[in-house]
């Protein structure tokens, strides 16, 4: 669990060989670049105004309701021609929308007054119709003009009202604002109103034959960015005319891919390792199968590069909380029928596909504790079966889930504070971490023994005695500084009791994880109080009972399930990101960011 060890690698060639080089570089996508302090953040507006149209392009055919399968052609494509279809489809679509809109509003208009057409002027000898929507309690009102006029409808809040007169009524006349209806009949309406939506239906299944270019736009993209990142390197090289030259972080697993590419292209290069002055990337390099650790870790704050990388703890731990919280085998089978659902989206990048490893590590930590526990959707397995003997656990037995928590939470900092020490190994600054493990330690086994569940010598003996040793070596190496002066020592004995100022602030650490115990009390409580709603339900209402209780069961189990998957990331989260990581990461660093290419093929576009 080690931040890859990297080497300073500076890169000599040819003035003119300087994109060739860097391109090479950029495919073989093993090192992190160096800026250049002179060098300038590069944007090119048209390279922008071209992937923001691919963008555009490739966020309407995602949201289009059924695609095609991606098509990925062997041979370049003219992307630009791509676009503009889409685009056009895009805007087509929404002038269809906006017509159709137009419409419903004409027909809500018309509705009231039913079908009927306007005669042409000529046959009215200048006179015209006039239609007003006039309250219902406010009518006697209207009753009283001296314009000629028909009730045509009425509903129980409006009186629909047509009136003839050669010019619009004054507001003494009638005192209410005219409705505009429109000159079009309803079955006008109705025919456009079919005829556009013939159209929109021909829009989308266009749209649906366009889903199949999404991977090619996708690369046009990658394409664009790659491009920018190969100009923004260049613009970050030395260069005197004749010889250019780049720094760059590579891991010292892949000096060696470097060494080759040195061997296959017309460049020097020069290797040394990180000084005491460098402030390195941070390249978390966790188990494969722990990848979305590094993820949440890099969220958050990432570890500088002398610490050490704690994505495969967070990984473990997250899954753990999250299974604490929910406390109901049943709920993570249906979470895990959701994440099968939903599949092949976590499939689709490499993100989806590490997000994917720690869903199901949720789902199965949560069905292997839920069966401890013997909870399924606040039911417990009948007595004496193969499910009940595997219950090892109660969620009602207060004092041994209050143990567990805390026991959860001292171990999480231990294993922070263990894991500084290796960091800090050889040097002395990798005592106060230990001196942080015994009191931890410590002062949980003399807890345990005073609740009875470990020998009564941790509390009499062995706990305060690993307190106090660790309080010892806290103060002394807090802030380990040489003491060669009273100015020195006085330095490090401040330094030291602010080591025992943050006691206070190790025991609210530790108490913050009884929230597990809480909340997965409170998720099985819910479980069960539902349950007990559904079967009064059930047995004391006659003839719609059943139902009642059904609705019951699935709105109430519905909510839980929220709650509890809400709780579950929200202080999963915290504990690891907050409580852990103020203990485990020392110093923050940034992310290692590879010089490589996004896109797998080149695609044509016009200039």
């Amino acid at each position: 669990m080690t931040i890859a060890r990297l080497r300073k690698v500076t890169l000599f060639g040819q003035s003119g060989s300087q994109e060739r080089v860097l391109d090479k570089l950029q495919s073989l996508g093993v090192s992190h670049l160096i800026p250049h302090k002179s060098g300038e953040e590069i944007a090119s507006s048209i390279a922008e105004h071209k992937r923001q149209r691919l963008h555009d392009a490739v966020t309407y055919l995602l949201d289009a309701k059924h695609r095609r399968p991606e098509y990925h052609p062997r041979t370049p494509v003219e992307l630009d021609d791509i676009v503009s279809r889409v685009l056009k489809n895009k805007q087509q679509r929404r002038e269809i929308e906006d017509r159709i809109e137009i419409i419903k509003r004409h027909l809500r208009a018309r509705e009231p007054w039913g079908e009927f057409t306007l005669p042409p002027l000529e046959d009215l000898g200048g006179y015209r119709f006039w239609f007003y929507c006039i309250p219902v309690r406010k009518f006697s009102q209207f009753t009283e003009t001296s314009i000629p006029w028909k009730k045509l409808s009425q509903d129980s809040r409006n009186c629909y009202v047509v009136l003839i007169s050669i010019d619009e009524p004054s507001l003494d006349d009638v005192p209410f604002a005219r409705t505009h209806t429109g000159t079009q009949p309803i079955h006008v309406l109705l025919d456009q109103m079919d005829a556009a939506e013939d159209e929109l239906e021909d829009n989308d299944a266009q749209r649906i034959v366009l889903t199949r270019w999404i991977y090619t736009l996708r690369q046009g993209i990658n394409a664009i960015e790659d491009g920018n990142d190969l100009q923004q390197a260049m613009a970050w090289c030395e260069d005197d005319g004749d010889i250019f030259s780049l720094q760059v972080w590579t891991a010292e697993d892949d000096i060696d891919k470097l060494q080759q590419l040195q061997d296959k292209t017309t460049f020097a290069s020069l290797s040394e390792d990180v000084r005491e002055v460098d402030i390195p990337p941070s390249k978390l390099t966790p188990p494969p199968a722990f990848g979305a650790g590094s993820d949440i870790v890099n969220f958050f704050q990432t570890p500088g590069y002398r610490t050490w990388d704690s994505s495969s703890a967070v990984f473990v731990s997250f899954s753990l909380f999250f299974a604490i919280i929910i406390a109901d085998a049943g709920y993570s089978v249906i979470l895990g029928g959701i994440f099968w659902l939903f599949r092949k989206r976590f499939n689709a990048s490499p993100l989806g596909r590490r997000l994917k490893m720690l869903a199901w590590s949720m789902v199965n930590t949560g069905i292997i504790y839920g069966i401890m526990l013997g909870s399924y959707f606040g039911l417990s397995p009948p007595t004496g079966s193969l499910l009940s003997d595997a219950a090892v656990l109660s969620i009602n037995d207060f004092s041994t889930q209050m143990q567990l928590s805390v026991g959860v939470g001292v171990t999480h900092l231990v294993a922070a504070h263990a894991m500084v020490a290796w960091s800090k190994r050889g040097t002395r600054y990798m005592v106060a971490p230990i001196g942080w493990i015994l009191m931890l330690a410590g002062a949980f086994s003399a807890w345990m023994a005073h609740m009875g569940t470990i020998p009564q010598v941790f509390f009499d003996d062995i706990g305060p005695a690993s307190c106090v040793l660790g309080l010892l070596l806290v103060v002394a190496f807090h802030h380990p500084i040489p003491v060669r002066s009273m100015k020195d020592f006085f330095s490090r004995t401040l330094g030291g009791l602010q080591g025992i100022y943050e006691i206070s602030k190790a025991f609210g650490d530790v108490l913050s994880y009884m929230r597990l115990f809480a909340l997965g009390l409170s998720s099985a409580s819910l479980a069960i109080t539902f349950n007990q709603l559904a079967y009064e339900a059930r047995t004391e209402i006659h003839g719609s009972g059943l139902v009642i209780s059904l609705i019951i069961l699935f709105l109430g189990h519905g909510l839980n399930f929220i709650l509890a998957m809400m709780s579950g990331v929200i202080h999963g989260l915290r504990l690891n990101l907050l409580e852990f990581t103020n203990w485990a990461i020392t110093e923050e660093g940034y992310p290692f960011k590879a010089f490589a290419k996004r896109e797998k093929h080149r695609w044509k576009q016009s200039s």
